[in-house]
């Protein structure tokens, strides 16, 4: 008797949703970075003195995923996303939660934030200062390795995003989230 209740309240989903395939989110993806990084680098031009201020800097990661948070959680969906026609939908196709927007966006800042830190201490570099104690470029070289681990991850990401009926990645998986075509969005 209760099973029959649940199932009454449980929506079926389309038998054609279709999943977001890897190359229109790659898509998706560099429209929302050229965006964030003519906004970042458009600003360091007017104002070269940003890149010498590590809290500007990471003011500038922060901006960045709360612009991705807060679109996909309102919105379901970032411009880039909007572009591609894809928005990101929990598994029965809703809104996602505040804490799924989260999740699901952690890749992106953890890079964010050592790639602005990286570019810091590199601007620091040139003007003869260290942070991490190395000399010269070492700084630099420490940082770019931690970028290849991330790239690694990424690419591994990519993998398991292939092997999946929903092409699901890991921080898909992890929030609860797909990425469908914007029409099948339930708001």
């Amino acid at each position: 008797m209760e099973e029959k209740i649940l199932d009454a309240f449980q929506e079926e989903l389309p038998d054609d949703v279709e999943y977001v395939s890897l190359i229109r989110r790659f898509n998706a993806t560099m429209f929302d970075s050229l965006l964030s990084a003519g906004i970042t680098y458009g600003t360091t031009y007017f104002i070269p003195e940003v890149w010498s201020s590590l809290s500007v800097t990471l003011l500038f990661a922060v901006m960045d995923l709360a612009y991705k948070v807060v679109a996909e959680k309102v919105f379901g969906q970032t411009l880039g996303k909007k572009v591609a026609n894809i928005a990101v939908t929990t598994e029965d196709l809703h809104l996602i939660s505040w804490q799924q927007a989260l999740v699901r966006n952690y890749y992106y800042v953890i890079i964010m934030v050592l790639s602005m830190v990286q570019s810091y201490i590199f601007h620091q570099v040139q003007l003869g200062q260290t942070i991490l104690g190395f000399q010269d470029m070492q700084e630099v070289i420490v940082l770019s390795y931690i970028n290849y681990v991330l790239a690694v991850w990424f690419i591994i990401d990519c993998f398991m995003m292939a092997r999946e009926v929903k092409n699901q990645t890991l921080h898909d998986k992890w929030a609860k989230t797909v990425v469908v075509r914007e029409s099948f969005l339930r708001k």
